[in-house]
């Protein structure tokens, strides 16, 4: 099974997750000339990571996170392929039989549907969190000598 990892540290511990505080970086952020090119990207993110009910953790411990390389796909899907497809298909509905002598309202339908699905996403957070699960592990648990 292809995983996705990341190593960060407890911002806080609940019943049954972790939040864990990771640094998402682009891959030019290890480049040598990452300081001159203004691609290197880097951020925090904070994610909700499902922990074993006998496992503890502490706050500002270092751990591992991590999820199904399946689940990035899933997102990117969500994210960019899908409000891309419907952008599109607004443009050629609204071009070809709705406003076909105003291309400008065209384009402004399209944007509309495209805020409108990314409204919903949005309102669906909560539901679409059960499926992008991330467990979360001790750092000694991944160390390979």
């Amino acid at each position: 099974m292809d995983t996705i990892s990341h190593v960060g540290q407890v911002e806080a511990v609940n019943q049954s997750s972790v939040s864990v505080r990771i640094e998402q970086t682009s891959a030019c952020s290890a480049c040598h000339a990452r300081r001159v090119c203004l691609s290197a990207d880097s951020r925090e993110k904070l994610i909700e990571a499902l922990s074993d009910a006998d496992d503890t953790f502490q706050v500002g411990e270092t751990v591992m996170v991590t999820g199904r390389a399946s689940q990035g796909m899933k997102a990117v899907w969500w994210a960019y392929v899908l409000p891309l497809l419907l952008l599109m298909l607004a443009v050629f509905v609204s071009n070809l039989w709705l406003f076909p002598d105003n291309e400008g309202l065209g384009a402004l339908l399209a944007l509309g549907v495209t805020v409108v699905y990314y409204l919903g996403l949005y309102l669906m957070r909560d539901r679409m969190k059960g499926r992008f699960v991330f467990r979360v592990q001790h750092l000694d648990n991944h160390i390979e000598e």
